[in-house]
């Protein structure tokens, strides 16, 4: 059995209706295989994800239809870890494509199913822009640079403004951006806007995963830009507030069953709903 939105499938149903959802599957990258120039520790690395793949059933299972990565072709942006020496031990096979433990990099983001519907809230407003005049959009992170790209893919969007500090990042992905999009080098919590500059959409993307302490910076940010957009949010802010509701519960000393269940529910992954 599968669930989804709180509905129990069968396994079967929720893999046709999932083969079915191919919506999101237009903010998919198209970037190749690439190694950062050295001693640049990012890449972009290739996967694929078969439609009876244990990991992804298991996920469906456990987690909820909304949590399956999709099937296909993918590309995440990485980071190796490196080792005492400041190197990164990477395998490449014949064909190009590399290989490496997954114990051995940090995945940042990923054009996956899961994380695109990670990004429904800013999407949702780029859609509005074939009716609403978004002229200018600023995206603290650069990432995969999915989100810049869809935004840059919009007419009504003359200008795609990104705030992203790691230097080994910029210099893998911007030579992928589309015209549109302006790389700002500065640290997002730092940067400091020109007077009276205002964007239509903000969305802040700084965090590699959920967590209560990703709050502190996301009231910060959201009080930054505060008069200074029509509108903004932040990566998976929800459920960071779902957690950070959760710790102060057990902190307190409940520990009933419903605390235990809604534990086990974070542990599963599906605060990531």
């Amino acid at each position: 059995m599968a669930r989804q939105e709180g509905q129990w499938l069968s396994l079967e149903e929720a893999l046709t209706y999932l083969d079915n959802d191919n919506e999101w599957r237009k903010y998919q990258v198209n970037y190749p295989q690439t190694l950062g120039e050295h001693p640049s520790p990012f890449a972009i690395l290739e996967f694929d994800v078969e439609r009876d793949d244990p990991h992804r059933i298991k996920t469906i299972k456990d987690e909820g239809t909304n949590r399956d990565p999709g099937t296909g072709h993918f590309r995440r942006l990485i980071e190796f870890k490196l080792d005492e020496n400041g190197d990164a031990h990477v395998n490449m096979d014949e064909t190009g494509r590399i290989h490496m433990p997954r114990d051995s990099y940090t995945i940042w983001m990923s054009d996956s199913r899961a994380e695109i519907i990670e990004h429904k809230p800013i999407l949702d407003k780029l859609w509005l822009s074939k009716f609403i005049q978004h002229k200018r959009v600023l995206i603290n992170g650069l990432g995969l640079g999915m989100i810049a790209q869809a935004a840059a893919s919009y007419d009504s969007v003359d200008r795609v403004d990104v705030i992203e500090s790691n230097q080994y990042v910029i210099d893998l992905m911007a030579q992928f951006m589309p015209d549109k999009v302006n790389i700002i080098t500065a640290d997002a919590l730092e940067f400091q806007p020109e007077l009276g500059e205002r964007w239509d959409l903000v969305w802040h993307d700084i965090w590699p995963q959920i967590s209560d302490e990703n709050i502190p910076q996301m009231d910060a940010l959201k009080q930054k830009f505060r008069g200074r957009c029509g509108w903004q949010g932040c990566w998976q802010e929800s459920g960071c507030r779902k957690m950070a509701s959760l710790m102060r519960r057990v902190k307190a000393g409940d520990y009933s069953p419903q605390t235990f269940a809604a534990v086990m529910d974070f542990i599963g992954g599906k605060f990531h709903l």
